[in-house]
Parts: structure tokens; sequence; C-alpha cells
């Protein structure tokens, strides 16, 4: 890891059709008409970052969120499937989240994958769950798994609302939350 500053913008995806009738998504939904308007106008808000590359979950709202926004950046995209949400369809439809402990080892995959990269300026599209869980980590560090649930089963996060944090060598400075309204 050199001594520079890295800069990394965690979006969450469009709107998508469950979340618009406010279901349960299933694993791999789309985004609405209404979402890709929405990732067209983010773009547009969003250039002046410079940003080097777009990063995303592979599941297909965030995909589709990260394409269309590349149709205005045009930068380098990639998936990432440890952005990607971990759940479980049980019998009946029921859905099972992932447990912390696995989304402590993904969340643990940040860091490395920014020391990995030369680029010091990343977008990467993800899920609510994951940009909460990141928030609560570099906020109260290994004390963030006490009250994730709790937060996270209160707290909405917007479409295309954002989590911006800067590294510099093994640090990570939350700069600029995202604006939750209460579920």
């Amino acid at each position: 890891m050199t001594d520079e500053i890295t800069d990394v913008y965690f979006i969450r995806h469009a709107e998508t059709f469950a979340a618009r009738k406010n279901m349960i998504p299933k694993k791999n939904t789309g985004i609405t008409l209404g979402g890709f308007a929405q990732s067209l106008n983010a773009a547009r808000e969003i250039k002046t970052l410079c940003g080097e590359v777009l990063l995303s979950s592979s599941l297909r709202r965030a995909k589709q969120t990260a394409w269309t926004m590349n149709t205005i950046l045009r930068v380098s995209r990639e998936e990432v499937s440890f952005l990607n949400e971990r759940t479980v369809t049980l019998k009946k439809g029921e859905i099972e989240w992932e447990t912390l402990t696995s989304l402590n080892e993904r969340l643990l995959l940040v860091s490395s994958m920014v020391q990995n990269r030369e680029e010091k300026v990343i977008l990467v599209v993800t899920h609510a769950t994951f940009i909460k869980a990141l928030l609560m980590m570099y906020t109260y560090g290994e004390m963030w798994k006490d009250s994730f649930e709790s937060f996270n089963s209160q707290w909405k996060l917007s479409p295309l609302d954002y989590l911006h944090v800067q590294f510099f060598n093994d640090v990570a400075t939350v700069l600029r939350k995202p604006e939750f309204t209460q579920k």
C-alpha cells in the first residue's frame, strides 16, 4: 500500500420493482424504468467526482444501475462478487439473511480491494445492507455488530444515495454518510 489517498463512493442501486411495492426483493430482481432514470441523473451528478472505475455487485439490480450510469461516466466497469447481497430462500418463500460473521468477512475484503487497486477514485454500486454495515464498521469498529441488526431493521437507504469513505494506509474515514429514513 502506498501513502496515497483513495476515495471510495459506495452507491446503493436504483429503485427495484420489489422496493416500489414495499416487498423484499427476490434474489435477482431488476430496476424499474424510474430506476433507469435515477441512474442517469445520479451519473450526471457524480461525473464531477472523476471516478476512474465503476465496480458493482453482479446481481441484476446493481449491474443495471452501473451499466446505465456508465453510459454517461464512461469508465472501466467490473463486477465484484463479494458485493452481492447474501440471502437464502427457505421453504414457503421465506428469506434468511446472511449471518453477521459472513457479512463481516465481506466487509473486510473492502480494505484489501482498495489496497490492491491503482485507481484513486472508485465508484461502487452495491446494496443497502452492505452500505449500512460499512458505515457501522467504519464508525464503531469491532463493536458495529452489537447494534447493526437494530439499525438495519429500522433505517432505510434511498436509491442511489451513497457513503463516501477515504482510505489512507490502513485507516478508513467516513467523509459523507447517506441520509437514512425510518422504515
